[in-house]
């Protein structure tokens, strides 16, 4: 295990690297780069848990070497159910976070995107089969629609029966479903 300077785009942070280069930091480092409070990062890991599954999970192999680290990690004592925050799911609260950091992560999230997403152009042959397929799409939307707006009438008459059979037993003990 050893201690990484993890950054991007002036978002600077500590982690450490377990034997199989997974990263992780402490809540301390975290609210720390993205000046903002403990309180806050724990705020945004509740509201968005589904998307922060393995939280914590490697606590245990790590304790040993952070607590011989503790000043690098920014703490103060080592505790057994402290968080510590994977790289995916610190990017993750960094893009979450209402901070001035968390903006200007996000500012160098989108131009990194920009700069390296793949655009490619597609063939005239490409983009006729493509208007041929959204046509196709469109016809059997059409087709679908028309039925619905056939069969809309009688529905509404059964539904207006049904509402007609169950006003004429609302004087009565039991509830009785019309057919």
């Amino acid at each position: 295990m050893r201690v990484i300077a993890w950054e991007f785009n002036g978002f600077k942070i500590p982690m450490v690297e377990d034997g199989e280069r997974n990263l992780f930091c402490t809540t301390k480092q975290l609210s720390h780069a993205l000046n903002t409070d403990e309180r806050q990062l724990r705020r945004i890991r509740s509201r968005h848990l589904d998307e922060f599954e393995e939280l914590g999970g490697q606590t245990d192999t790590l304790i040993p070497f952070l607590e011989e680290n503790k000043s690098e990690f920014g703490i103060q004592r080592i505790k057994r159910n402290m968080t510590l925050w994977s790289e995916d799911h610190m990017i993750l609260t960094a893009v979450l976070s209402k901070s001035n950091v968390g903006k200007e992560f996000r500012r160098g999230l989108v131009k990194f995107i920009k700069k390296n997403a793949c655009r490619g152009y597609i063939t005239q042959e490409q983009f006729d089969t493509l208007k041929n397929e959204n046509a196709n799409l469109n016809s059997k939307f059409n087709t679908l629609s028309e039925l619905v707006l056939k069969a809309l009438p009688a529905a509404k008459k059964s539904a207006s029966a049904f509402g007609a059979g169950l006003r004429a037993q609302q004087g009565t003990k039991d509830l009785r479903l019309m057919h």
